[in-house]
């Protein structure tokens, strides 16, 4: 069986985002560390891109914000996710988007 967080990044990148944010927030609503406000951001970077697969460009962007807020107060790697490269293709597809993030593992 694979660990929450494990299968969100799997589903993610296959931009399965309704599935990934359902997999996550179960997770996340019982978690009680100290980098609940990390999930919370995947999660909304989850949301975020729902959104803009659904053409709610509007509500992504609000979302999208928050999430980027939420996870640059978070070092380099963090459960072995490479932050800094997911916040520059975060930023990249804010300014164009085309092609959408993917989640990498370090």
């Amino acid at each position: 069986m694979e660990l929450p967080l494990v299968q969100a990044i799997r589903l993610f990148n296959q931009e399965q985002f309704h599935e990934a944010h359902d997999c996550l927030e179960e997770f996340w609503r019982n978690y009680a560390g100290d980098d609940r406000r990390y999930y919370q951001a995947l999660i909304q970077l989850i949301v975020a891109l729902y959104l803009q697969q659904e053409s709610r460009h509007a509500g992504a962007a609000k979302v999208l914000a928050r999430a980027i807020k939420n996870l640059e107060g978070y070092e380099n790697q963090i459960q072995g996710i490479d932050l800094i490269k997911l916040l520059n293709e975060v930023r990249e597809y804010l300014a164009e988007p085309r092609v959408l993030p993917k989640i990498a593992k370090t």
